[in-house]
């Protein structure tokens, strides 16, 4: 039976739905049916693996394992260094002392490494500034120019102030001697492999050797066709290289 929740009568209980034990029964039974049946036979049949006095056995026995083995203290008076005075008793003030000289100590050391370091940092950076400057004001195309700058003067010398029937010629024979030179000069810088180099010195010995190796065998275009001069002059160059990589370890 359902009551009006507007009752006129004063009970605290008389605007509250009230249900007769059918309704509730055929509740119920409408909630069991709802509940697929394997799910309801599992809930049904559902037991814990472990009870609750089985639960309060472990804890126990937990407890008793945890004071039988306590966990190990630390000794912090054991990291201390101690001082031995000539009467054998410690004294504070020593242990302080002693603590604090190598604490000073080990602060020199730091710094003495880190002074060194930077040291070393800042010539290095200088060297590496110093080698790439260097290396944008005599790049290796312009190094074989110099080497065969006086060639090249000579030619143009000729084309404008040559004898006559060089002139007309278009000094052909210094031409070819002076695209000759350019073209032993990139022979040997490849052969020491000039742009890999990482000291000044290095790159200057190298223009030195290309230089002085070429003009002591060849003073005009003709020499090229000597087969002795070529012979002696790449034994010398390879004999040359040999010394410079031993030189520099390389």
């Amino acid at each position: 039976m359902v009551w009006w929740p507007f009752g006129s009568s004063g009970n605290a209980n008389s605007g509250r739905i009230k249900y007769d034990e059918d309704q509730i029964r055929k509740a119920d039974a409408e909630l069991a049916s709802s509940i697929p049946k394997d799910l309801k036979d599992y809930l049904d049949n559902y037991e814990h693996s472990l009870t609750d006095r089985e639960f309060k056995e472990k804890v126990q026995l937990m407890n008793d394992i945890s004071n039988l083995n306590p966990a190990p203290s630390v000794n912090r008076a054991a990291h201390i260094p101690e001082v031995e005075e000539k009467n054998g008793s410690v004294s504070s003030d020593s242990v302080i002392e002693s603590n604090l000289n190598a604490m000073t100590s080990i602060t020199n050391e730091k710094e003495n490494i880190i002074q060194s370091t930077e040291r070393l940092s800042q010539d290095q950076l200088k060297q590496m500034r110093e080698i790439d400057e260097y290396k944008r004001k005599n790049p290796m195309h312009i190094a074989i120019l110099e080497n065969c700058s006086e060639i090249q003067y000579e030619f143009i010398n000729c084309l404008s102030n040559g004898p006559f029937f060089e002139r007309m010629k278009g000094c052909n024979d210094k031409q070819n001697f002076y695209d000759s030179c350019l073209k032993r000069q990139s022979m040997i810088f490849k052969m020491f492999d000039y742009n890999s180099m990482t000291a000044i010195e290095e790159f200057e010995e190298i223009r030195g050797i290309a230089d002085d190796t070429f003009n002591r065998y060849f003073k005009c275009n003709d020499d090229f066709e000597d087969n002795v001069k070529n012979k002696l002059f790449t034994k010398e160059l390879k004999e040359k290289r040999e010394k410079f990589y031993q030189k520099y370890e390389k």
